[in-house]
C-alpha cells in the first residue's frame, strides 16, 4: 500500500462505510489519520436545524461536504444539535432564528453537495412548501443514491388551503418529491403529523412504486386511502401500516377482502408485519402459501372493533401457524386466536400490550402460546366495579393501578405457567421473584426514566444483563445481551453503572 500514489490513497476512505473500519484504517498511518478524522469520520453523520444559517454556509462552502451520508434536518424548535467539530460555527444559543432570515440558496447550495448521501431525516415546521421543492432539487443536482427516507412534518393549520395556494408544487405530488431518487430507496419512514388531502398525500406515496429495492416500509398516516394497496414492492420484508378505519372508504367489502389478498400475495418475502387500525371484516385466507416467510405479526384493531368483525372469518391460516415466531398479542387477537385457532407451538416470544392483566388472560395465554420463552408485558392497572350511579368521579377511577403484591402474585403466576420461559419483562418495579420450578432467582427491574427496561437473573457465580431499549421493543424484542461476571448478590446501583458504561 505504501507505494500507491497519495491521490489513491486518499481516496480509499469514501469506499468504506463501516466507521469502525475508518477508525482502524486511521490508525494504520499518519498519512490516513490526517485525511480520515477531518473529511470523513466529522463530515459522516450531520444533524442540525433548518434555521442554522452558519452550518449550512460553511456546508456549501467546504469541499468535504460530499463525504456526507446521514442528513437529520431538525425543526427549529429543537435546542440540541451536532455539527462536525472541524465547522463548529454554529455554536449560537436555542433561541429560534426568524424563518425571515433563512437562506434558501445557501441551504439549496449544501445539499446540492452531498453526492454521497445515503439517509435523509426531515422534519420542518410551519410553511413547508419551499423547503420541500428545495430538498427535491437538491437531491437532484447532487445526483445521490438515497437508501432511507424518514419525514415527519409539522405541518401548518391552514393545512387544506395549502395545495391549492402553493404555486411551486401545483398539489400534485404533496409531500413526497423524491421520485427520481427512489430506485435506490431500501427502506421508507413516512410519519406526517396533521391531516390534509387524502388525493394530494396517496399521489405523493405513489411515486413508491419507483422503488424496487425498498426492503422497509412504514406508513403512519389517518389520510392513507385504499389505492396505496395497488402497490408492489417486490423485495419488500418489513411492513408497518397504521392508518385510519376508512381505510376501505369507497369499497365494497368483497371488493376490500380481494385488494387485501391480492396486495399481501404480491409481497411473499415479508418477515414482519405490523397493521394498526385496518378493518379486516370476513377477511379469510385459504391458501397455505399465503405469507410464507412471515415470522412476526401484529395485528392491532381499532377501538370499538368488536368480535364479530373478526370472528368471521380467519387471521392466521394454518401453514402461517407453524412458522410464526413473534407475535403482538392484542386482547381481541387473543380472544378470536383461543375460540377459533389451534395453539401456536412455533412462537417464542410475545409483546402483549394489555392495559389489564387477570388470571384467566394468563391462562389463555399459556394455552395460545405454551412453548413462549420472551414475553413482554405493559399491564399496570386492575379493573375495579362499577361506582354506583352518580358519584362524580373521573374516567380513571374505572381501574386502578396494581399494588406491588399484586404485581408479585401476577408475575408469579406468568413464572408458573409458562415453564420454558426465559425472559420476562414488564413494570415489576424490583420484583425479586424466586420458584421452586426455576434454578434462577429472577430480578425484574423497571428504569424510571423509562428509556430501558432490564431484566437481570443470576446463577451461581455469573449474571446475564438483557438491555432492551424503547426502539428494540417496537422492533419486536431485538434485544442485545452482555455476559458479565457479577457476585450472586448484585446492588441495583451497581448495575446501572454498569448498563452506563456498556451503552
Amino acid at each position: 500500500m505504501a507505494t500507491l500514489p497519495i491521490d489513491v490513497l486518499l481516496n480509499i476512505p469514501q469506499f468504506i462505510d463501516d466507521p469502525k473500519d475508518l477508525l482502524a484504517l486511521a490508525l494504520t498511518a499518519h498519512i490516513f489519520y490526517s485525511e480520515i478524522v477531518p473529511k470523513h469520520i466529522d463530515y459522516r453523520r450531520i444533524s442540525c436545524r433548518k434555521s442554522s444559517e452558519k452550518v449550512w454556509k460553511h456546508l456549501s462552502e467546504s469541499p468535504y461536504t460530499r463525504h456526507v451520508w446521514y442528513l437529520n434536518i431538525m425543526e427549529s424548535g429543537y435546542p440540541i444539535w451536532m455539527i462536525p467539530r472541524v465547522c463548529a460555527v454554529d455554536q449560537q444559543t436555542t433561541e429560534r432564528v426568524d424563518r425571515k432570515d433563512f437562506d434558501l440558496d445557501t441551504f439549496v447550495q449544501a445539499l446540492s453537495k452531498m453526492s454521497n448521501l445515503k439517509v435523509l431525516k426531515f422534519s420542518i415546521e410551519g410553511s413547508i412548501e419551499k423547503t420541500i421543492c428545495a430538498i427535491s432539487r437538491a437531491l437532484g443536482e447532487a445526483g445521490c443514491e438515497l437508501e432511507e427516507l424518514e419525514t415527519n412534518f409539522l405541518l401548518p393549520p391552514n393545512m387544506k388551503y395549502f395545495f391549492k395556494r402553493s404555486g411551486a408544487i401545483k398539489g400534485s405530488q404533496g409531500c413526497l418529491l423524491f421520485c427520481k431518487h427512489w430506485p435506490s430507496l431500501k427502506k421508507c419512514i413516512i410519519a406526517p403529523s396533521g391531516s390534509y388531502p387524502n388525493s394530494d398525500f396517496n399521489s405523493g406515496l405513489q411515486m413508491l412504486l419507483n422503488a424496487p429495492n425498498l426492503t422497509h416500509m412504514y406508513m403512519n398516516s389517518s389520510g392513507v386511502s385504499p389505492s396505496i394497496l395497488s402497490a408492489c414492492w417486490p423485495n419488500l420484508e418489513h411492513l408497518t401500516i397504521c392508518c385510519g378505519v376508512e381505510f376501505q372508504r369507497g369499497k365494497t367489502e368483497t371488493e376490500y377482502i380481494l385488494s387485501l389478498r391480492t396486495f399481501f400475495s404480491r409481497h411473499p418475502k415479508l418477515i414482519t408485519l405490523s397493521t394498526q387500525n385496518i378493518i379486516i371484516p370476513g377477511w379469510t385466507i385459504e391458501s397455505d402459501d399465503f405469507l410464507p416467510n412471515l415470522t412476526s405479526l401484529r395485528l392491532a384493531f381499532p377501538w370499538g372493533f368488536n368480535n364479530h368483525n373478526i370472528n368471521s372469518g380467519s387471521v392466521i391460516t394454518s401453514n402461517m401457524a407453524g412458522h410464526l415466531t413473534h407475535l403482538d398479542m392484542s386482547i381481541l387477537l387473543l380472544s378470536f386466536l383461543k375460540k377459533h385457532r389451534a395453539p401456536l407451538p412455533s412462537v417464542d416470544s410475545c409483546y402483549y400490550p394489555g392495559v389489564y392483566l387477570e388470571k384467566s388472560t394468563i391462562q389463555d395465554l399459556s394455552e395460545t402460546i405454551p412453548n413462549i420463552t420472551k414475553l413482554y408485558v405493559t399491564f399496570a392497572y386492575r379493573r375495579i366495579p362499577r361506582p354506583n350511579r352518580g358519584l362524580n368521579i373521573s374516567t380513571n377511577s374505572w381501574q386502578r393501578q396494581l399494588t406491588v403484591n399484586e404485581k408479585l402474585e401476577l408475575s408469579t403466576i406468568l413464572l408458573t405457567s409458562f415453564k420454558g420461559l426465559k425472559v420476562l419483562l414488564g413494570p415489576f418495579d424490583n420484583l425479586s421473584i424466586v420458584s421452586d420450578d426455576y434454578s434462577l432467582s429472577k430480578v425484574l427491574y423497571k428504569s424510571p426514566s423509562l428509556l430501558y427496561t432490564r431484566a437481570i437473573w443470576e446463577s451461581g457465580t455469573a449474571c446475564l444483563l438483557i438491555r432492551l431499549t424503547r426502539d428494540s421493543v417496537m422492533e419486536k424484542m431485538n434485544y442485545e445481551c452482555v455476559a458479565h461476571p457479577g457476585p450472586t448478590e448484585c446492588d441495583m446501583r451497581s448495575w446501572s453503572g454498569f448498563y452506563e458504561r456498556t451503552s
